[in-house]
């Protein structure tokens, strides 16, 4: 019975630390998807791929992700410097910053770097703006 106990709580214990292991040392670097048993186990595709193309696509997507936040950033400039907030409608860049919110979240469970890098900035940005023509109306 004792014998019992021991072997339950070991093999616990041993579950246990292979969990924290995972969480601490292979999920922390935000590149689990890459993790090679998982990806041959659920027949994925292999990163970076051996297709030109994807291989390419994969890594343009790192650039777009720090690319798109600048498209506000006129919108920022004309409110913050100009203090110009004729025709900017506060509820939209609110709702604009609570979908970045939700997409941020989702990169986040998800470990892209990509969706979280751009949707924090977005994010940021969209309550400047909210916060800016809340300021100059």
């Amino acid at each position: 019975m004792e014998q019992e106990r021991y072997c339950v709580y070991t093999r616990r214990w041993k579950d246990n630390v292979y969990k924290l292991f995972h969480k601490l040392v292979i999920m922390k670097n935000g590149f689990h998807h890459l993790h090679l048993r998982k990806r041959i186990y659920k027949n994925l595709e292999p990163y970076p791929h051996g297709d030109v193309f994807k291989k390419f696509f994969d890594k343009l997507m790192y650039v777009v992700a720090l690319l798109v936040p600048l498209i506000p950033l006129p919108q920022v400039w004309e409110v913050l410097v100009n203090k110009n907030v004729q025709g900017v409608a506060v509820s939209s860049w609110f709702f604009f910053g609570v979908v970045d919110i939700l997409w941020l979240i989702y990169g986040f469970i998800h470990k892209e770097p990509p969706i979280y890098i751009s949707n924090f900035i977005m994010t940021i940005l969209n309550f400047v703006v909210v916060i800016g023509v809340l300021l100059y109306r």
